[in-house]
């Protein structure tokens, strides 16, 4: 294993460097298996890299919603996105193969701050300033679970899905086990 000390990290040197956004990246995300990359833009834009041949593979724009935050699915050419205004808290499925919405998931009420996605199904969580995280599946728009709590969330899976773990605004964590997830616990 390696000690990240500051001698190795000053070892490092730039593998490529991508200058495709015209402001400021809010969000990136590896796909599940490394090859990808995305990233969302507050120029409205989303790009996909391919890491393994260091290009852009393809670009798209949200105009009507812009996009905030984005996480891939399962899939490399799908993603789950938040909106960057200020009218509309709609989370939106995204094929990247044709910039097509494939589901909406409506029912947070402020800014989606925090998306994980699930290692091991298509479930995800969203975490909102509105006080929730919310369980969603894919396969379907309604929310599968609710969690109320105060502070900003900051929400992740662990590698096996069973597990997730959250930060609510303070100095505190909590776990949950994903699949009592109404129960809170």
């Amino acid at each position: 294993m390696v000690v990240l000390t500051d001698e190795v990290i000053k070892s490092f040197s730039t593998a490529k460097v991508f200058q495709d956004n015209t402001k400021r990246i809010n969000a990136l995300d590896f796909s599940m298996d490394g090859e990808f990359l995305i990233t969302s833009s507050d120029d409205e834009s989303i790009h996909l890299y391919n890491c393994a041949n260091g290009t852009m593979e393809k670009k798209s724009y949200c105009k009507k919603y812009g996009v905030d935050l984005i996480s891939f699915t399962h899939h490399s050419s799908s993603v789950i996105c938040a909106s960057n205004n200020n009218w509309d808290q709609t989370l939106r499925y995204l094929s990247l193969h044709d910039n097509q919405y494939l589901r909406y998931f409506s029912g947070h009420r402020d800014k989606v701050v925090s998306l994980s996605m699930s290692p091991n199904n298509d479930t995800f969580l969203s975490g909102s300033l509105d006080g929730t995280v919310r369980l969603w599946d894919l396969r379907v728009s309604k929310c599968q679970g609710l969690l109320r709590f105060r502070g900003r969330p900051t929400i992740t899976f662990d590698p096996e899905g069973i597990v997730f773990a959250g930060g609510f605004g303070g100095n505190v964590v909590k776990l949950y086990d994903a699949r009592n997830f109404d129960d809170g616990y």
